[in-house]
């Protein structure tokens, strides 16, 4: 079974919304408190599974973008700039751009990561009073 790349992007298209609404359901307590975290744990299981896996259903039929967005098909492959024989086009751009944006945002992520690290590293340790009391 193979995986087309229209399959590829709705993978990715359904479970960035899956992250979004998971996101937005994770702000307020009070939602977690009604459905409970079973269902938290369960999307993001599925979520992480979906992308880890990407497999098409059985029952699914990708229709190419070639035939449904003629006009959309033939601008983001149409040629932007070609150097040394190597034709750049809108997609391949888009695909730069995304590619570098996931690489910007490791990168921070790592360093606020570690910023965080040496914070609690540096913080001091308080004593509870109460369980520092012996009984008499």
């Amino acid at each position: 079974m193979l995986l087309s790349s229209s399959e590829f992007f709705t993978i990715v298209f359904t479970c960035n919304i899956l992250i979004i609404i998971l996101w937005f359901y994770l702000k307020s307590v009070k939602r977690i408190r009604i459905l409970g975290t079973g269902v938290v744990i369960a999307c993001v299981i599925y979520i992480v599974f979906r992308l880890l896996i990407p497999m098409e259903f059985i029952f699914s039929y990708s229709i190419p973008v070639q035939y449904l967005l003629p006009k959309l098909f033939k601008f983001s492959n149409s040629s932007i700039i070609t150097i040394r024989n190597i034709n750049f086009t809108w997609i391949n751009i888009i695909n730069a751009i995304w590619i570098l944006g996931i690489i910007v945002l490791t990168i921070r992520t790592i360093i606020k990561y570690l910023k965080f690290g040496n914070e609690i590293k540096h913080q001091i340790l308080l004593e509870d009073k109460k369980s520092t009391k012996h009984p008499r």
